[in-house]
């Protein structure tokens, strides 16, 4: 049973929404260090080289994925402001944005691995394990807005309730961020 009392929601243990929040940030947090690790690796194997990747497809995942944060993130706010049809369209097009941008890094494993470079080479090995790990999480992420916006469509969100949503809006976040870190590190430096 959930009971509202002075704008906080509070379950049956009587935990509000701002311990669930600190919880979650600590659990985004360490999650966060395996991406730390995974570029600390890809620095101690593969030094200061930059792989044979396509810079260009490198872009555009950049992109589709920091557009689908920002949907995400902006059907979290379209909750705060009881806007049911704008979570709808927000949380469907950061759905879809995500399938996109997995659908790309397929397609770049299918390029580098096709450009003839050894499938052993160092660098390759770290870029496998990386851009593999965050698939992973683009699969959960994706799994949360799903979940996220099937149950706005079959129970609703309030500016009060809203929990489920904020959520997957931050770990889509965490996704983001994991991506554009190992871009940074993959294809820049």
């Amino acid at each position: 049973m959930v009971s509202v009392k002075g704008g906080s929601v509070n379950g049956e243990n009587g935990v509000g929404v701002k311990h669930y929040r600190a919880g979650f940030s600590l659990f985004l947090i360490s999650q966060a260090v395996v991406f730390m690790v995974l570029i600390a690796v890809r620095y101690l194997i593969a030094g200061s080289k930059v792989g044979p990747y396509s810079q260009s497809l490198g872009v555009v995942i950049t992109v589709v994925m920091l557009i689908s944060a920002w949907l995400a993130y902006s059907a979290r706010k379209a909750a705060e402001h009881n806007n049911g049809q704008a979570i709808q369209t927000r949380l469907t097009g950061a759905f879809w944005l995500g399938v996109l941008a997995f659908a790309l890094v397929l397609i770049m494993w299918t390029v580098v691995k096709n450009a003839g470079y050894s499938v052993t080479m160092p660098s390759l090995e770290v870029f496998w394990v990386g851009t593999g790990f965050w698939l992973v999480y683009v699969l959960l992420g994706l799994f949360l807005l799903f979940a996220a916006r099937s149950r706005g469509r079959l129970v609703g969100y309030t500016p009060n309730q809203h929990w489920d949503l904020e959520a997957s809006s931050h770990f889509w976040n965490l996704v983001t961020v994991g991506w554009i870190a190992l871009w940074i590190v993959f294809f820049i430096l």
